[in-house]
């Protein structure tokens, strides 16, 4: 019967189950107490019915049985008393006795419960009719005092009629008194057994409760925890990474029962996202970016960040591969654009070096002139000496003669800023190449600054070059006033000539002039110098732009690499 109600239990879900369990052995218990209540209903009855028929009735037998000798007494003090006041007095209690002894024969009638009772009653009934007939009649007769005869008669008929009768009706009470006393004791043995066999029930009730409440406990509990340790241990391996074993089967259907259909779809549901996810990645790993989801319904909750994390990377992955691409392209553009105006700075700069050589040499030219301008002056001077009264008049001439070799000077001055120029152009030259350089190396976007580096670099040549024109026209302008001043030279030697007498005065300014030609002649050494070092440094931008044009072909060889690295690659 248990194991039914248990396999009717694990019908039901884990709630109703535990419920029924509670109110079956809540109903269980309560049959103990419905045992135990009826027992003491029936056992409290039993006692009332002999409180009140054994109880009661023996103390009404027994007041009938004094109640019946005192009428017996009363009527023999009666008859035996000469004294008129006692026999009245005894009259009367006799009376009293006798209605008491008849309502309380009433009273036991009510008490009487078996037969031998019944008959034992009724006997005595119809003997205390006699009985009392007898007695009414001796009692007429011997209450009368002064009567002798009469209550001799009284007293001699109470001997012989009374008196049996009483016996008999005095040994009829002993035996319902005995009878009801025996089936008194009967009922209380009875009754002692109802105690018994009741508690003896309530105690089986009770263990019967304990012992179905125990069992239906621990089946209920086994149906519970086995499924949940099942269950749990198949957690355990699911977290580590078991996710193709089967679930346990669940005979219940109760909430453990879809708690493992719920875990068994899931289960699933991870193994397709997984697989999904490892195909997708396997397909990344050997360079092909053109994978989508299968099954992207199965993407819920965190997992829908996964797949978006999956995708965005993938689609990043393509815009950067196609940039990539594109700025292998632009690199490869760059360079070789790069390459044409590194190429074209090398030619520039050798023309550059051309011209800084025919600068040098007409540097040289200059230096040749002023020295001979020196020595003109020197001989001018010991000229002068002999001809120092003419060199007052030819004062004008020598301050003609001061006034061109400043202009000279002032060119000179000139020609240091334009070499300065150059020297800024050069060092610009410089950076520029250090920058193209340095963009080189990059890669991406800034590839296309090559372009831009070429063009700075191209200009600053352009502009390198027109300085050196600008040096040029003012080194011829510098010969040009050279030889302006070799004619006044000229015209103030004819002139010290025709004037010996100012000599004096010419011999201060030829040596005054001597001196300029030789600090003149210093400048123009450095200035040759400077043209050198613009020489070197114009060779050494021919190098570097040689050096960016082998690098830039090395750029574009990197490009192209590049290039077939990110076809490998399968984008969308």
């Amino acid at each position: 019967m248990i194991q039914k109600l248990i396999e009717k239990l694990n019908k039901k879900r884990l709630k109703e189950r535990i419920s029924s369990a509670i109110v079956m052995v809540a109903l269980i218990v309560s049959i103990s107490g419905v045992v135990g209540a009826v027992s003491g209903i029936i056992v409290s009855n039993r006692y009332n019915y002999a409180l009140k028929n054994y109880g009661f009735s023996q103390g009404d037998i027994g007041k009938m049985m004094i109640t019946f000798a005192d009428t017996r007494s009363y009527l023999r003090a009666s008859i035996g008393y000469q004294d008129e006041n006692i026999v009245n007095s005894c009259a009367e209690n006799y009376e009293k006795k006798k209605e008491s002894c008849q309502q309380y024969t009433k009273e036991v009638k009510n008490t009487v419960s078996s037969s031998d009772e019944e008959k034992i009653y009724s006997s005595i009934t119809e003997k205390l009719t006699e009985y009392y007939e007898i007695c009414d009649a001796v009692l007429e007769k011997g209450k009368n005092t002064q009567d002798i005869d009469v209550r001799h008669e009284a007293q001699q008929m109470a001997q012989d009629q009374v008196a049996p009768i009483y016996e008999e009706i005095y040994q009829d009470m002993v035996k319902l008194m005995d009878a009801n006393t025996k089936h008194g004791d009967k009922l209380e043995k009875i009754l002692t057994m109802v105690e018994l066999i009741t508690l003896i029930a309530i105690i089986a009730v009770i263990a019967l409760a304990i012992f179905a409440a125990r069992r239906i406990g621990r089946v209920l509990a086994q149906n519970i925890v086995d499924p949940l340790d099942q269950l749990g241990a198949r957690f355990d391996t699911f977290a580590k990474g078991d996710l193709s074993s089967e679930f346990p089967e669940m005979t219940s259907e109760d909430e453990i029962s879809e708690m493992v259909i719920v875990a068994r779809e899931m289960a699933k549901n991870l193994a397709a996202v997984i697989q999904d996810v490892n195909h997708r990645m396997d397909l990344m790993a050997h360079n092909d970016y053109t994978g989508v989801s299968k099954i992207p319904e199965k993407y819920m909750g965190e997992f829908a960040a996964m797949n978006d994390a999956i995708h965005v990377m993938n689609t990043d992955m393509n815009e950067t591969m196609h940039r990539i691409e594109e700025a292998a392209s632009q690199v490869s553009a760059g360079s070789t654009n790069l390459a044409e105006g590194s190429q074209t700075l090398a030619e520039g700069s050798t023309d550059q070096a051309g011209a800084v050589e025919e600068l040098l040499a007409s540097f040289a030219n200059i230096t040749e002139g002023v020295e001979h301008t020196h020595e003109s002056a020197q001989a001018s001077y010991e000229l002068s000496v002999k001809y120092a009264q003419e060199a007052d008049k030819t004062q004008k001439e020598m301050n003609a003669v001061t006034e061109a070799m400043k202009r000279i000077s002032d060119m000179s001055k000139q020609i240091e800023t334009i070499i300065g120029q150059i020297e800024e152009i050069a060092e610009q030259t410089n950076l520029l190449a250090l920058n193209a350089s340095i963009e080189a190396a990059r890669a991406g976007e800034a590839g296309k600054g090559f372009a831009v580096v070429a063009s700075q670099i191209g200009k600053l040549a352009d502009e390198s070059a027109q300085s050196a024109v600008n040096t040029r026209e003012l080194i011829m302008n510098s010969i040009q006033e050279i030889e302006n001043g070799n004619q006044a030279v000229d015209v103030t030697f004819q002139t010290i000539i025709s004037l010996v007498e100012g000599i004096n005065e010419v011999a201060k300014k030829s040596q005054e002039l001597a001196q300029l030609s030789e600090t003149q002649a210093e400048q123009i050494k450095q200035a040759e110098s400077g043209v050198n070092q613009i020489s070197e440094v114009v060779q050494s931008n021919a190098a570097i732009a040689e050096e960016s044009s082998a690098t830039s072909q090395e750029l574009s060889a990197e490009s192209v690499s590049l290039n077939d690295l990110v076809q490998q690659f399968k984008l969308k």
